[in-house]
């Protein structure tokens, strides 16, 4: 899960990441507000107020399960025999805009039997859009789609889920759309 915040790949959450978890990217007012206001310095040998130490664990929890359920996900999915991102992309990607937004994927869903709840839609876009523009290129789409966790390829050899580097530094210029809990 850290990795998959870590904009740069430092294998530490910063503040700018830990924001990431926290934040929500559909609600700009609650966004400025909660970075805006004055922050209080609490020692190292205070903690935070019970009931917020419990809701951020509750979150860090739901947060980790997600990731585990949706990493099992995503296996299965690469290891599909007839699977390729670009298939996957182009059958989302339905006008061939060369990006998926809350338009593609509503009536890509909904071919499929769901149909979608703005919050679903925007919650999607919330995990795979890296640059904060509101649309999933075919990038975004594939590092999205791949598996976080290590596992073992062919031969043994152990694979990883790519980092993007320009996509990192496009992250870090702007503020990117936050992940809510599950």
């Amino acid at each position: 899960m850290i990795a998959y915040f870590d904009l740069d790949s430092d294998k530490k959450l910063n503040y700018h990441d830990f924001l990431q978890i926290l934040l929500p990217c559909d609600d700009a007012y609650l966004r400025a507000a909660a970075t805006q206001r004055p922050n209080n310095d609490i020692p190292k040998c205070e903690f935070l107020p019970m009931r917020v130490e419990r809701a951020l664990s509750q979150l860090i929890f739901k947060e980790v399960r997600f990731h585990l359920k949706a990493d099992q996900l995503k296996r299965n999915l690469e290891s599909s025999y007839d699977f390729t991102f670009k298939k996957a992309f182009n059958a989302i990607d339905d006008w061939t805009y060369g990006y998926l937004d809350q338009n593609n994927l509503k009536r890509f869903l909904r071919s499929t039997g769901h149909v979608a709840t703005k919050h679903e839609l925007v919650s999607i876009l919330r995990r795979f859009d890296i640059d904060g523009d509101a649309k999933i290129n075919f990038k975004e789409f594939q590092l999205g789609c791949k598996s976080s966790l290590s596992v073992f390829g062919k031969g043994g050899k152990k694979v990883s889920r790519p980092k993007s580097g320009t996509a990192t530094k496009i992250a870090r210029m702007q503020l990117s759309p936050s992940r809510k809990s599950i």
